[in-house]
């Protein structure tokens, strides 16, 4: 099974490709591409070319897409059948036009105060944070996210002495 999916995109960029999956054709499935770290899921919908699949992502979709590592699944489905197949991952890139080189940390926090101060706008209560929507939580649990971003924030860039960035990698 080949995935045409790129390996790197840029939010905020145009991309279309052609999906050929034999064992599920576009004529018997659809499919919805899904893309999840720990801060967002992404679901992107296809539509059927014959027994294939023509993904068509636009710049105003992809836009709002935080920058990192995410897991794609393939979750092709019909009446009958949920087939997730696992495409490895993809790193999407900070939006070139309009990234001021925030951490992703920071964007995160923005949100959270603009949730605190109820001034937030539907893309940042569509933030999630273990798994809940930002829209969705107290306010106790709100300023409790607040001081752990704005901790992660300081210690990224510094501000906390004895702090050494590392990286983990999976191996695959």
């Amino acid at each position: 099974m080949i995935m045409n999916i790129p390996k790197e995109i840029y939010a905020g960029g145009t991309y279309y490709w052609i999906e050929q999956v034999d064992e599920y054709p576009a004529s018997s499935y659809s499919l919805k591409i899904i893309l999840r770290n720990g801060e967002q899921k992404i679901e992107i919908n296809t539509t059927s070319s014959g027994n294939n699949y023509e993904v068509n992502i636009s710049n105003s979709q992809s836009a709002s897409w935080i920058a990192g590592e995410y897991e794609c699944v393939y979750y092709f489905y019909n009446s009958s059948e949920h087939k997730f197949v696992n495409a490895g991952y993809i790193k999407i890139l900070p939006n070139i036009l309009t990234n001021s080189n925030k951490l992703k940390e920071e964007i995160v926090l923005e949100a959270i105060e603009a949730a605190i101060e109820r001034r937030a706008t539907k893309e940042q209560l569509s933030y999630s944070i273990n798994g809940r929507s930002l829209q969705y939580m107290s306010l106790e649990e709100l300023i409790k996210a607040r001081s752990f971003y704005q901790y992660l924030v300081n210690m990224k860039k510094g501000k906390i002495k004895g702090y050494i960035p590392v990286r983990f990698n999976e191996v695959r």
